[in-house]
């Protein structure tokens, strides 16, 4: 029961990062999902970019925002905005290999 305990607490604080309430960081996370869901059906617009960015302006602990920003940039050609996006998402959560992978394929 303790242990239990201590995760949700470990939880609660994780989701109440940077200020922010679970209700505002669970709106990134279901927008980032809409973003992703365009992006992987080929919907993506002029304006994803920006909707992405203003995400990471919300929550910048969200490691899979910085992510999508880089692979959006990744295939915009803008490899520079592209590595500086994963290095982000790599600093947040290191032990992630899809991160890592994207480093190594972009440094290769």
């Amino acid at each position: 029961m303790k242990k239990l305990m201590t995760a949700l607490a470990l939880l609660l604080a994780s989701l109440l990062s940077a200020g922010q309430t679970a209700k505002e960081k669970l709106a990134v996370e279901n927008a980032l999902i809409d973003e992703v869901k365009l992006m992987t059906t080929g919907r993506s617009d002029k304006n994803t970019g920006d909707r992405l960015y203003k995400l990471a302006r919300k929550d910048s602990t969200n490691d899979a925002v910085f992510f999508y920003i880089g692979q959006y940039e990744f295939a915009a050609g803008n490899t520079g905005s592209a590595v500086k996006a994963f290095e982000k998402a790599h600093s947040l959560d290191p032990g992630n290999d899809d991160y890592t992978e994207m480093l190594a394929r972009i440094y290769a």
